[in-house]
């Protein structure tokens, strides 16, 4: 069911995906996990997709691994002149559909927009991104200037407050 557009940056929906181009002949598309593992994105089988050209419901009738990314089928899309209309639509779900996270855990959408200050009340600025690097992951923190900080419990970041939206880490300011 298609609706009207809504905003992108609600708080009760999350992205977990982003269609990209179509695959094949018969309505399947190339998926972008944003999940960690990128697999479990196969454990949702209904979405709201959202573009700034359209929004509506995406039922799963197949998905599967393929290669970097995820090959999905979703219903109504049968063929790749249809499929290909949802290239570059975000595949979004409720918040509260997500696991709740263990104690000290943190999904990194929450983390997002956080004002990170040192513990010596120095303000850095807000995360504006997360990235895996394989060794640590990192935040992007836009300040003054662009910082990377090791997201590293509790060494670098000693403190996390989602309600109040804060972020204190054990940093220098001037590194």
């Amino acid at each position: 069911m298609e609706t009207g557009p809504r905003q992108l940056t609600s708080p009760d929906w999350v992205t977990l995906g982003t269609v990209g181009a179509s695959w094949g002949l018969r309505g399947w598309v190339r998926v972008w996990s944003a999940t960690s593992p990128r697999d479990r994105l196969l454990e949702y089988q209904q979405f709201n997709g959202v573009s700034k050209r359209w929004q509506g419901e995406l039922n799963v009738v197949g998905a599967k691994p393929q290669g970097r990314f995820l090959a999905y089928k979703f219903a109504g899309f049968d063929d790749s002149e249809m499929a290909q209309r949802l290239n570059g639509v975000e595949l979004q779900i409720l918040r509260s559909a997500l696991p709740a996270t263990e104690e000290g855990e943190y999904y990194w959408h929450d983390l997002i927009g956080l004002q990170v200050a040192t513990i010596a009340g120095v303000d850095l600025g807000l995360i504006v991104e997360m990235l895996e690097t394989g060794a640590n992951d990192v935040m992007v923190v836009q300040g003054d200037r662009r910082r990377w900080l090791p997201f590293i419990l509790p060494d670098v970041v000693t403190e996390i407050d989602l309600v109040a939206g804060t972020c204190r880490v054990d940093w220098d300011p001037d590194f």
